[in-house]
C-alpha cells in the first residue's frame, strides 16, 4: 500500500473476498478466485437486504448469477461478465459469482455489508445441476 499525500493505493494477493478501502458509508473489495469458487462450484446464493452491490471484472472470466426464489422455485439470470462494465445486483436479489483461476472482480457496496447484511440459500442438488447447465450454455463451456 502506498500512502502519498493525495493518492492511496490498495491491493491484495490473497484468494477470496477482501475489503480494501472502507469508509463510513461504502467500501471497495476485491474477489479473487479461491478453491470452490469456479463456474461449477456454486452451491449456495447470498442476498443483501439493505444495499445494492456493484461488480466490475478486472481480469479473467466470471459468471455473475442472479436469482429469484419463490416457494423453492428458482429463476436464474446469468451474465458472462465483460471487463470494464459495471454490473449491479439490487438489494433483495439472490446472487453469486463463479470465476476462472486468474479472475479478479472489484466489488463496491455499503460499508460493512459483508459483516451484517447477508443471508445464504443452500441450493439443492437438482438446482445445482440446472444452474451448471445454464452456466455451461451462457459461458460457452
Amino acid at each position: 500500500m502506498e500512502n502519498n499525500a493525495l493518492i492511496k493505493t490498495d491491493q491484495s494477493h490473497l484468494a477470496g473476498y477482501h475489503p480494501l478501502h472502507v469508509t463510513p458509508q461504502w467500501q471497495v473489495a476485491i474477489l479473487k478466485h479461491q478453491k470452490g469458487g469456479g463456474f461449477f462450484d456454486i452451491h449456495r446464493l447470498d442476498i443483501h437486504h439493505f444495499t445494492d452491490e456493484s461488480f466490475i471484472l478486472a481480469r479473467g472470466r466470471a459468471a455473475l448469477v442472479a436469482a429469484r426464489i419463490k416457494e423453492d422455485m428458482i429463476e436464474y439470470e446469468i451474465s458472462d461478465m465483460q471487463p470494464g462494465i459495471i454490473y449491479t445486483i439490487p438489494a433483495n436479489c439472490w446472487h453469486n459469482i463463479g470465476q476462472t483461476e486468474d479472475a479478479e472482480v472489484i466489488i463496491i457496496e455499503n460499508a460493512q455489508t459483508h459483516l451484517w447484511d447477508f443471508e445464504f440459500y443452500n441450493l439443492s442438488q437438482t438446482s445445482i445441476k440446472y444452474l451448471n447447465e445454464l452456466i455451461k450454455e451462457k459461458m460457452n463451456l
